[in-house]
């Protein structure tokens, strides 16, 4: 969302950063509405310091002073204890926002200084610390003027947004809340042109000590603007991001416009239905089987307000690939061993919730991730079905990302394991074919069809495909058990490895190395190492090229 500038006159807003939150948007309009239009203030800036950035909301150029405000956009009742804030009574992660803003406001003031004394030298005239700003640091309340509940030790640094405006436009209500400032800066003060240029020149993301703000969720960082997967509807983003502060750990970051949903879910109590239900499916699956926490996308962060804006963090490896960033070109590139082994992991995910009455529901490309060769992992349990926790019916149906199943177009009866093994046959076929099985008409459901593996590559399997992707639920497997059974039956038809060694002996002729020596005189020796050896010999008058491989 952007923040829409009005017409002169108004305090001069300039945005640094890549759009203001929309939980700021109230508070900085009316701060440009009612301050001085003389006065201006920057938004979405971050400090940057050698040992991390430090994000500033606004930093506001009042006559005598410089401000910089942390927006607080909270509804109910704040508390402070111990160094943290709580919002009705459930603990905010970061720290106090108090010591936090002074913090800022310091940091901000010493590289104010430099950046001052850099150009008074320039203009070769002796540095004076005195003719630098003083810079004060406040958190505002845009959403509740109660501020009973924060410490003595605070109180004076946290204003209500209609407060803190009556108060700074004041010079003597300023004065005796925030203090006086020294009289080089009484009249004309540092709102002038000339003050204004070095403003617009330290406050320069290009060449200043700033950078663009990136918005945090939870302590992780979005990696790019660019989103790795859109919901069909646009209900929710996804993201790559980083949590700088844990030697780049990574994450999965989902961002919900609630707004595309049914207007139902525009009232927080049916937002609930949805915001935060993946966590306490997973936390559900997590106390029955504690595979669930390795073969899951654990939960890590999410926003306590869980407003139409809602997000939520999941934790990810770096290496693992979501299955529909993967080309065709890049599955067909995998050996088929490795293709079969992956399948076989997902199949045993699936496996762990179908042993406890649960299904996954939204399984497909978009849910499944791997990392080659052996490695599988499920996310997108939103819609999933629990024995404890209720479902949602057919409101599923606006959340889901995966395939068309028969019953749904057919409209028959059939388990939601049985849904999950349709899904499970649509990403065998992704895996063994590049891309999931067609429909033959618009609207139909996808079908196996023979013609998808037309070098019979994996021909064994074919009976175990239709079967998965039968469109008669009674006709495919049960669940994911009964499919992981028929799928390592059907696979030890073929000869092990131990068959195909043994199948190799046959063809030896040549019983020692000593022999081989012997009937392979070196003429020329080319390698030898801890791998190979390499000589050339001559035989019957013909010459050969001979290669011994090593045991190691």
């Amino acid at each position: 969302m952007r923040l829409v500038l009005p017409k002169d006159p108004i305090v001069k807003i300039v945005n640094k950063g890549r759009g203001v939150h929309s939980r700021e948007i109230a508070g900085i309009k009316k701060l440009q509405e009612e301050l001085p239009p003389e006065w201006m203030a920057f938004t979405n800036l971050e400090l940057a310091l050698p040992h991390g950035g430090r994000e500033i909301d606004v930093i506001l150029i009042c006559e005598d002073r410089i401000i910089a405000i942390d927006i607080k956009d909270w509804n109910g009742k704040i508390e402070s204890s111990g160094g943290a804030w709580s919002l009705n009574g459930r603990p905010r992660d970061g720290g106090s926002p108090v010591s936090k803003i002074l913090t800022n406001a310091r940091e901000l003031w010493i590289l104010l200084d430099k950046y001052l004394k850099q150009q008074t030298v320039r203009a070769r005239s002796a540095p004076n610390s005195t003719d630098v700003p003083k810079v004060e640091g406040c958190v505002v309340l845009t959403a509740t003027s109660d501020r009973s509940g924060i410490s003595p030790t605070e109180i004076n640094k946290v204003f209500s947004i209609d407060h803190f405006i009556k108060m700074i436009k004041n010079s003597k209500s300023r004065v005796a809340e925030l203090g006086g400032v020294s009289p080089i800066f009484h009249s004309p003060g540092i709102t002038t042109p000339t003050w204004k240029e070095k403003w617009n020149r330290f406050f320069n993301v290009g060449t200043g000590p700033f950078r663009v703000s990136t918005r945090q969720y939870g302590g992780y960082r979005a990696e790019s603007d660019a989103h790795s997967f859109q919901h069909a509807k646009e209900i929710f983003y996804e993201f790559d991001v980083v949590d700088p502060s844990a030697s780049g750990a990574t994450g999965l970051l989902r961002r919900w416009d609630f707004t595309k949903a049914e207007a139902r879910f525009q009232n927080e109590e049916a937002r609930l239905e949805i915001a935060g239900r993946e966590r306490k499916v997973i936390a559900w699956l997590n106390d029955r089987n504690p595979d669930c926490e390795t073969a899951i996308l654990q939960p890590k962060v999410d926003d306590p307000e869980k407003g139409v804006e809602y997000w939520e963090v999941f934790d990810r490896r770096r290496r693992l690939q979501r299955l529909s960033d993967l080309s065709a070109e890049q599955i067909s590139a995998m050996p088929r061993d490795v293709r079969i082994e992956l399948l076989r992991q997902a199949v045993t995910r699936m496996k762990v919730l179908h042993d406890i009455n649960a299904a996954h529901l939204d399984l497909g490309p978009h849910s499944v991730w791997i990392e080659s060769p052996s490695i599988t992992r499920i996310s997108h349990l939103l819609a999933a079905s629990f024995p404890e926790i209720s479902s949602l019916g057919k409101n599923r149906y606006q959340f889901l990302s995966s395939v068309t199943l028969p019953e749904d177009v057919f409209d028959t009866a059939g388990t939601n394991q049985r849904k999950d093994v349709f899904l499970l046959g649509c990403i065998a076929h992704t895996l063994f074919f590049g891309a999931p099985p067609n429909a033959s008409q618009v609207g139909d459901p996808p079908e196996w069809n023979t013609l998808a593996d037309p070098k019979g590559e994996f021909s064994e399997l074919h009976d175990w495909l239709a079967q998965a992707l039968d469109w008669a639920p009674d006709c495919r497997f049960a669940d994911a058990g009964e499919m992981l059974t028929a799928l390592n039956t059907t696979l030890d038809t073929r000869p092990s490895a131990k068959d195909i060694l043994e199948g190799l002996e046959r063809f030896r002729t040549i019983p020692s190395q000593r022999k081989l020596f012997s009937e392979y005189p070196v003429v020329t020796d080319l390698r030898d190492d801890a791998r190979i050896g390499m000589w050339t010999s001559e035989v019957n008058g013909r010459a050969v090229l001979v290669k011994l491989w090593k045991r190691e």
